[in-house]
């Protein structure tokens, strides 16, 4: 499902900047954190782990030169995994949440500096 969701945003991507009334952009993260964690006490603690991806593509049309319409959106994967000892507290396992969104919305815009 995800290297058809990356090829079709290439390809519509491709198709779409030839010509030159329509436009592309976004962007892409990754973000992760967590880990070992040692104070100046030398107590070594376990510290929950994050990975977050997120894409977000947004596509525009020039309907004359000052302005600019476009729809933009968006996909987010969180997951947070908390160790067996956390804080003193004693689980049986490792726990892990995952967390995914989606996001929609319409943008406009308006060239200033041409006039």
């Amino acid at each position: 499902m995800k290297r058809f969701f990356i090829t079709a945003v290439l390809v519509v991507s491709m198709i779409l900047t030839a010509s030159a009334q329509l436009f592309v952009g976004g962007g892409i993260g990754v973000d992760m954190s967590g880990g070992k964690f040692v104070p100046k006490t030398g107590d070594e603690s376990e510290h929950p782990k994050t990975f977050t991806f997120q894409i977000s593509p947004k596509i525009g049309y020039y309907v004359s030169e000052d302005l600019a319409v476009g729809v933009n959106f968006g996909f987010l994967s969180s997951t947070e995994t908390v160790p067996k000892e956390y804080y003193g507290l004693t689980q049986t396992e490792e726990i892990k949440e995952s967390t995914t969104g989606w996001n929609f919305g319409v943008f406009g815009r308006v060239g200033l500096m041409n006039r």
